[in-house]
């Protein structure tokens, strides 16, 4: 079979020698990738990684109510499906609420939402394959009674093959475990028994089969609000012998959900602003055991006397560096600019009491925060309010953990030209690279940056030998991982072993490299 194959890759690098395909990742900063341009508004994307180095992005599209919809982009920022992505669901709602996105190990999307198709509301979960097949039924996994007050779902992909979807449930938080065929497994709910509110705010993958689900809490409707967290064992069980106040000293902002990063190793980072005792950010870590790493209620970012808000966490685990970056604001807030602190294992600020300056203080708005570590480095992007309504550019920032700026000139422009811009989202790839994505107006626009601060393709997805070139060696190399089944021959990234794969690797070559 390898001589067959070593003779048809050979006949077809030959004829389509000088023909390399386009890749769509721009490196222009006013040219980006419309992901979603469809009738009607699209908001609220969300980017979850494939396997592949590519990613699955969703959204709401208000072209009859707010239907469910979904794209696959390669690690070059092709469409893998028609253009506008496909329909999940064909909703009736006139307004949206939180919901979530996840992929499983199997490079599955997994995606959670509000229903109203089967008259009242419920709660639908969904999968859908790299080719995008819907594995769980035409219109997936409904759950939920329809007479509860039904709100913001979330889902988490599970390391044994499962997920679990979470979600406001009257004064509770309700949770189950569907397995990988769309059956449920469980339910339980997390209730107060002084009859206090549950609202999830964020749930991520843990250890074992286990999910770690954080919520806000509070008695009542004005009285402070508190974030606390439980790991949730395989079996539905609270893992921790107690549920944990990650922050119950002040008050969140009404409304305010803070989300949590897991630190990979079974625990959790978190990061949040306080109301009451001044506006100040704010960082803990769980272990997986769900102790406190750091003092109870938490690690200040900064000790300055200015006010800060709207932080985002991110962790690297190859040296237990935790990363937070938040709005900072003057004393009147009539100003704001970005900054950012680094943390080391033992709780300390690496880079000053104060954090570093991204985005100086000025008039300009600087908001929409979403950061991840990037060749060991933490990359920071944001909206940048540059005038007036509708001047709103796409900023990021890269900070060595000493402290130095890793790009020349410090800031890039990821999206240069101004627009209405909002719902700034992004995601690390696996091939190491960061995809963002916003709402731009009614339409939904998608980029990468790369380590190195340019944007475009950089990838040499064919160059399987690592040589910087393409050459026979690496037809070699990928002959050998395709006899071998080696998930480094699954181009199309769905655990099949097929000529699909050998045209992926092809077409790879055919691009060369940059």
């Amino acid at each position: 079979m390898n001589t067959k194959l070593t003779t048809l890759i050979t006949m077809t690098l030959v004829a389509s020698a000088g023909t390399p395909a386009i890749a769509q990742w721009s490196d222009d900063s006013t040219m980006h990738k419309v992901v979603a341009d469809g009738s009607g508004e699209q908001v609220q994307p969300k980017i979850v990684p494939t396997p592949d180095g590519g990613c699955y992005i969703s959204w709401y599209s208000s072209d009859s109510g707010y239907d469910v919809r979904l794209q696959r982009l390669d690690s070059s920022g092709n469409e893998m499906w028609a253009h506008n992505g496909i329909l999940i669901a064909d909703r009736g709602f006139s307004s949206t609420e939180d919901y979530g996105l996840d992929v499983d190990s199997n490079g599955n999307a997994v995606i959670a939402f509000r229903d109203d198709r089967f008259g009242g509301v419920v709660v639908t979960a969904q999968s859908i394959a790299p080719d995008g097949t819907a594995l769980w039924g035409a219109n997936g996994v409904q759950m939920g009674n329809s007479a509860d007050s039904i709100h913001s779902p979330d889902i988490a992909a599970t390391s044994d093959g499962k997920a679990v979807v979470g979600w406001i449930n009257n004064l509770n938080t309700n949770l189950v475990q569907i397995d990988g065929m769309g059956i449920t497994v469980w339910n339980t709910a997390l209730s107060d028994p002084g009859g206090e509110s549950i609202n999830v705010a964020s749930m991520h993958r843990s250890d074992n089969g286990s999910v770690i689900v954080s919520w806000v809490q509070y008695g009542f409707f004005l009285g402070p609000k508190h974030l606390y967290a439980q790991k949730i064992a395989s079996d539905g069980t609270e893992a921790w012998g107690s549920r944990v106040a990650v922050f119950d000293n002040g008050s969140l902002q009404f409304g305010n959900f803070p989300e949590f990063v897991p630190d990979g190793s079974g625990g959790a980072v978190f990061s949040w602003y306080d109301t009451a005792n001044s506006l100040n950010v704010y960082f803990q870590r769980l272990n997986s055991s769900g102790l406190n790493i750091f003092t109870q209620n938490g690690v200040a970012a900064s000790t300055n006397p200015r006010e800060r808000v709207s932080p985002t966490a991110a962790f690297d685990p190859d040296n237990d560096n935790i990363y937070v970056a938040w709005t900072e604001l003057d004393n009147n807030q009539g100003s704001q600019g970005l900054y950012a602190q680094l943390i080391n294992a033992s709780g300390n600020r690496m880079w000053t009491n104060d954090g570093k300056a991204l985005s100086a203080i000025d008039s300009n708005e600087s908001g929409s925060i979403t950061a991840q570590v990037m060749d060991g480095n933490l990359v920071t992007l944001w909206i940048e309010g540059t005038g007036g309504f509708g001047q709103d550019q796409i900023h990021a920032h890269a900070v060595a953990p000493d402290g130095s700026d890793v790009w020349s000139g410090g800031t890039v422009m990821v999206a240069s030209d101004t627009a209405d811009r909002s719902r700034l989202t992004s995601t690390l790839s696996s091939d190491g690279f960061v995809i963002a994505g916003w709402q731009r107006d009614s339409d939904i626009e998608s980029h990468n940056i790369n380590p190195d601060g340019t944007l475009g393709a950089s990838s040499c997805l064919a160059d399987l030998n690592g040589d910087g070139s393409l050459n026979f060696l690496d037809v070699s190399e990928f002959l050998s991982a395709f006899g071998s089944m080696d998930p480094v021959a699954d181009f199309e990234a769905d655990g099949n072993f097929n000529f699909l794969d050998v045209s992926a690797f092809l077409a790879a070559f055919g691009a060369g490299c940059p």
